[in-house]
């Protein structure tokens, strides 16, 4: 549940240069708190475990019957396979990483955008990726207008 949070952060830094540390703060937070939410209540909430279907029917008796007859069985009780609960709770854990480091970046570039974008010409281009610089590069050069980007 931490490592989906971490990685949403360390994203948010290396592709996104105008984002700033109040958005990540509040990404990070956001989101643990989010697939805690998530974590949590697959835990306590548990659907039930599906049962295959047990009848007998049309099976050509191998064995004495009289037993079988007084054997006290009885179907389980099939349910509606967990559709009643929740469809975050039903979520494999494995989803755990990627909805929270989503989490991270979408709720981290919009407070970045709420509380002031960094400029570009303060961000030390050593700590971005090769794909952010290369866009960052287009833009100066005019194909790509990315302070349209930045100051939306």
């Amino acid at each position: 549940m931490i490592s989906g949070p971490v990685l949403g952060v360390f994203t948010l830094g290396m592709f996104f240069p105008w984002a700033n540390s109040k958005g990540a703060a509040v990404g990070l937070g956001t989101s643990f708190a989010f697939v805690l939410w998530i974590g949590i209540g697959a835990l306590v909430i548990k659907p039930p475990k599906p049962f295959l279907p047990v009848s007998v029917e049309g099976c050509e008796p191998r064995w004495n019957v009289s037993l079988a007859q007084r054997l006290p069985f009885t179907p389980a009780n099939q349910s509606n396979g967990g559709r009643d609960i929740f469809v975050l709770y039903r979520l494999s854990y494995l989803w755990y990483s990627v909805i929270s480091s989503t989490t991270v970046v979408i709720v981290g570039m919009l407070v970045s955008l709420l509380t002031g974008v960094n400029r570009l010409e303060d961000v030390n281009p050593d700590l971005l990726s090769p794909f952010t610089k290369w866009l960052l590069s287009l833009s100066r050069r005019g194909r790509v207008n990315m302070e349209l980007v930045v100051s939306t």
